[in-house]
């Protein structure tokens, strides 16, 4: 499983390769015992200390609006979208409070017998707009299967 999370920060990181992806805050969920690992740009960032998670934890900073959608999208990734990266954009709860529009990316991890993990990256995106040819495209499960274009 070694090889997979690092072959899923490889594809992260290669995604991730536009201006400001260095200011992603990078997370690791193991689905097997349910613990997300952060590094320490979530702090840096998001004003978190918190290192070690869980998914509920991550799923009660995602905006209210926006929650059901993502937390949705995201199941259907790691059970339908093998292999591939999700993507979404919502607001996420700062520390202090207020929301920052963010795009995700979550590459989930495999090995022989199904999915193991999700390696993801939280980007604020607040300060700058997507370009207009970002779209997303929906697997005929409904999963994302590309860069989430802007809500608004």
């Amino acid at each position: 499983m070694v090889d997979g999370v690092a072959a899923a920060r490889t594809a992260l990181e290669q995604g991730a390769g536009r201006p400001g992806a260095a200011r992603a805050a990078i997370w690791h969920w193991d689905l097997a015992s349910g613990r997300v690992e952060w590094d320490e740009r979530l702090k840096a960032l998001f004003g978190y200390a918190e290192m070690v998670t869980d998914a509920a934890w991550r799923e009660s900073r995602i905006h209210p609006e926006d929650r059901d959608r993502v937390k949705v999208s995201l199941q259907r990734a790691t059970i339908v979208n093998h292999g591939a990266v999700w993507s979404d954009q919502y607001r996420f709860r700062r520390a202090d409070g207020s929301y920052a529009t963010v795009t995700e990316r979550a590459y989930v991890v495999n090995d022989d017998a199904g999915p193991r993990g999700v390696l993801g990256a939280i980007t604020p995106t607040s300060a700058r707009r997507l370009a207009p040819s970002f779209t997303r495209s929906r697997s005929p499960a409904g999963g994302s299967a590309g860069p989430a274009r802007p809500r608004g």
